[in-house]
C-alpha cells in the first residue's frame, strides 16, 4: 500500500483531531449540559468524533466507502456550529448561529468536493485510480 497524498493525509489528520476533540467535548460536557440544546450540542460531538475518526481511517486507506462517514461526519459539525452559539451563549442570538453554521458548511462541503475528487469516486460508487 502506498502513502496517501498529502491532501488526503490533511483530511485525515483534520478529521482526527476534530474527532478526538468531539469525543472529548461531547463526553465531558453531556452530564453537566445546561439545557436540551446543550444536550443535543454534546451528542452532535460525540457523533461526530465517531465519524471524524472512521473517516479518517478510510480516507487514509483511500477506500471509496469514505463518503458515508465522511457525510456524517460534515453533518455533525455543521449541526454543532449552528447549535452551539444558541445553547451556550444565548444572548448572541441568530445571526452568529446562522454564520457559523454556513462557515462550518463551505469548509465541510470544500473538503468533501476534495475527497471525492481525490479518491475518484464515480455517480456509480465505483472507485477509479486517483491521478
Amino acid at each position: 500500500m502506498r502513502a496517501p497524498s498529502f491532501g488526503l493525509t490533511l483530511v485525515a489528520a483534520f478529521a482526527i483531531g476534530t474527532g478526538l476533540n468531539g469525543l472529548y467535548t461531547g463526553a465531558t460536557d453531556l452530564p453537566r449540559a445546561p439545557n436540551t440544546l446543550a444536550t443535543i450540542v454534546s451528542a452532535l460531538n460525540l457523533l461526530m468524533g465517531i465519524a471524524g475518526i472512521a473517516a479518517a481511517v478510510l480516507v487514509w486507506r483511500e477506500h471509496r466507502r469514505a463518503t458515508a462517514p465522511m457525510v456524517a461526519w460534515g453533518v455533525c459539525i455543521i449541526g454543532a456550529a449552528l447549535l452551539a452559539p444558541r445553547a451556550y451563549a444565548p444572548e448572541v442570538g441568530w445571526p452568529a448561529a446562522i454564520v457559523g453554521g454556513i462557515t462550518a458548511a463551505a469548509l465541510v462541503f470544500t473538503i468533501f468536493l476534495y475527497v471525492r475528487w481525490r479518491l475518484g469516486v464515480t455517480a456509480r460508487g465505483e472507485s477509479s485510480p486517483a491521478s
